[in-house]
This record gives C-alpha cells, structure tokens and sequence, in this order.
C-alpha cells in the first residue's frame, strides 16, 4: 500500500510538472517582442523555469519505476551545478573572460588595427548572418598597409585621409570600388583610410594621433555614420579605455545561455518585422531607432568630440570637413513597402535626430559637412540600390556615388586646392 501511495504520488507530481510546464510555456510564449528569444518564444528567465519543470518531471518520473536511476539523475544535476559553480569562481574573480571563446575573438578583418594583414575568402553580409537568412557569401579580399588600416598602398603621408569607421573598411567592397580608391583614381590625390569596424569618434581622434601622419596642408575628411556612432561614443566615453567587461559579459552560465539562445532562435521574427518590400526585393534593416532611442544625451558630447578632431586637425596645419552618412532606413526607407507585421511602418519615427543637430552645429561653427542622404536617395530612386540588401553598409554602387558626390562638393576641391 505504501508503495503504490508513493508511486502515484510521484506520477501525480511528474504529471503536475508536466502540465504546468505546458500551460507557463503558453502564458509566457512571447514571439511579438523584436529581440532574440529561445526558439523564437520565450525571455531566459522564462525558458530556465520550463527547463526545471521539467527536469522536475523527469526525475519524477524515474523515481516511480527506479529510484537508482533516479538518485544519479539528481547527482549529475548537482554535479553539472558543482562543476559550473567552480568554473564560474575565476571569472567573478576577473580572471578569465569566458566571452573569448564563445565570441570567437577580437572580430575580423578591420575590427583591430593588425599591420600588413592580407585576408581573402568569402563572408556574409552582417544582417544576413546575424538572422540565419539563407544568402550566399560574397567573396572579399582584405589588405592591411603598416598601421593595420584598409590601403592597398602602403604609404608613409597621404593627400587626403579617409578618417573613420566600417563605412571606409568596407569589407565587401573591392578595394578598386571603394570610395577611398575612387577618389584618388578620379582626383591624382593620394588617399589613405585610417579606420576600423565599430569605433566612435573619442577613438577615431586618437588613431589620427597615433598615425602620426603629417597634417600640414592635408585634408582629413571625417566620415559620421548616423548608424552607430552614438553607440560607439557611448562606450568609450564611460571609460577612457574600452570598457572592461562586467561578470553578466565574462560569465560562463551567462555566455552559455546566450549561445544556446543564437543557436535555439534564427531571429525569424526580428528580420520579419525589419524587412521592408523594394521594387520586389527583400531589405533588411537594422540602424533604425535603436540607434538613437536612449542615446539622445549623448549627441552634445558627439559634437564635441567632433570639435576636438576638427581642432587637432586645424592645430597641425591640416584642413577639416565632414561626411555624414545616412543609414539604410533615411535612404531607402521612402521607396519601401513594409509588411503588415513589420515594426518599421511609418518609417519616419527612426531617423536619427543626429542629422539636424550635426548640420545645425556645423552652420554654427562653419564647418564644412557633405550631407550624402540626397546623392544616395536620388541613385535609389533611379532604380541603382546604394547599400547592400542583407547588410547595414554601402555596396560599391553606395561607395561609386559617394565618391563622386565628394569629387563633385566645390568645399572638397577649395580644401584640396593647394594640397600637395
């Protein structure tokens, strides 16, 4: 009697478990949300609690037909929770940051500043890879002069530098249809990039320092990405370094779940609600409001710190202007037809702010800037597509009528006029 109480006892809570599993599941399924889920569905806190209860029916279960095999199903759990608590004591300690290896290291070509780099192969657009959609790779080749920056020549001085970040890398653009090379091409000016993937404009002015480049008579023009420019300025302004990562970043329960969470969600949903219809083709969108929502604040440090390249580059005899560089959803978003299910409908509301503070504060200042969102526009609306389709940056018809928007700007050829 005592047994048959215990087994139906244990079946009862297996079963409970179960069902419970099933109806939390359902009530906190939360596929609407824009943002990676496990499989699509459910926030982490949400997906660790199912995985409890069932565990929790599993051990049930085993308990009412072999305790044996139940008690070491509850030693492996308590010995996987030993072994994770001992490994996460290193890094609590800040010794090991487990993020390395999950993360894949310090990123690829143009994210580090490696001398003499040549890399070729072939590699995804970013937006592409990043929601799994089934695209082709485009084939690349990567070269890197003596300060680790994208110049197929590799020299000591330049006419003009290209200051900036992956709008200039341009990983998958052929170095002969890049902005950087059609510009010297057109113009006889030597030009030399001094930039890399993701960096704001507190570490642009320190790569324009460390370059110890002559500026006497140069020009620099300084590219402004709207995307994430003020992203970037954020986090190098919480710190006068690179930030160091905090436990959430080097834990290894924290960097294993999110890599069971890439691997779990394809980020089916996000690309749905951020893809909008062009003449039949598919484009993808990521630079929207998200690059400015909560970043507002940091738009007066952004002007300054563009002050401050301006100065250093006025202080060394050099002369100054800016590019600003819209992102996909400025240019491309007034042709697009959007989903019933896309969260870009009414695209307006994520243009960033940046633009028209930026261009009020050059007319302030008188700085030069070069507003590339009509040049760019007016190709789009001829049929001629400036950005990729599955990627956030410039594709070589994007980097063609860059180029011949800045050849063409009467400030760029009174600023090159007595350039050596």
């Amino acid at each position: 009697m005592r047994f048959a109480q215990t087994l139906g006892a244990l079946i009862l809570v297996g079963g409970l478990a179960v069902v419970l599993a099933l109806l939390l599941g359902w009530l906190w399924a939360t596929p609407e949300l824009d943002q990676r889920l496990f499989f699509g569905i459910w926030r982490t806190r949400a997906f660790l609690a199912l995985c409890a209860l069932l565990a929790l029916a599993v051990v049930a279960a085993l308990a009412a037909f072999d305790r044996r095999r139940a008690f070491r199903a509850v030693a492996v759990c308590v010995g996987a929770v030993a072994v994770l608590a001992v490994l996460e004591i290193p890094a609590a300690l800040g010794l090991i940051d487990y993020s390395r290896a999950f993360q894949g290291g310090e990123g690829g070509a143009g994210a580090k500043a490696v001398p003499h780099l040549e890399v070729r192969g072939e590699a995804p657009q970013d937006l592409a890879h990043a929601w799994h959609y089934p695209l082709p790779w485009l084939p690349f080749e990567f070269k890197a002069d003596r300060r680790g920056y994208r110049n197929a020549p590799d020299r000591e001085d330049a006419d003009v530098y290209l200051l900036g970040d992956s709008i200039l890398v341009a990983g998958l653009v052929p170095w002969e249809q890049t902005l950087t090379h059609r510009i010297e091409a057109a113009s006889g000016l030597r030009t030399m990039n001094i930039a890399l993937i993701g960096v704001g404009a507190e570490r642009q002015l320190r790569m324009l320092l460390d370059a110890r480049v002559p500026l006497a008579d140069r020009l620099v023009l300084h590219f402004v990405f709207e995307g994430n420019d003020l992203g970037d300025l954020k986090v190098e302004r919480q710190d006068g370094a690179p930030e160091r990562p905090g436990l959430a970043q080097r834990s290894l329960l924290a960097n294993l779940l999110a890599w069971l969470q890439r691997k779990s969600d394809p980020c089916r949903l996000a690309m749905e609600r951020r893809t909008g219809d062009l003449a039949g083709r598919q484009v993808l969108f990521h630079w929207t409001d998200i690059s400015f929502r909560g970043l507002e604040e940091e738009i007066p440090a952004f002007l300054e710190a563009c002050a401050r390249i301006r100065a250093a580059v006025h202080e060394r005899g050099g002369r100054h202007a800016v590019v600003y560089v819209p992102a996909k959803i400025r240019v491309l978003g007034p042709l697009c037809t959007w989903p019933a299910e896309s969260s870009l409908r009414g695209h307006e509301a994520h243009l960033n702010p940046l633009r028209e503070r930026l261009l009020a504060d050059a007319r302030a200042r008188g700085v030069p800037v070069l507003d590339l969102s009509e040049p760019l526009a007016e190709a789009a609306r001829a049929g001629r597509t400036p950005y990729f389709l599955a990627d956030t940056h410039l594709d070589p018809v994007g980097h063609e009528v860059a180029a011949q928007a800045i050849l063409a700007w009467p400030e760029f050829q009174r600023l090159t006029r007595r350039v050596r």
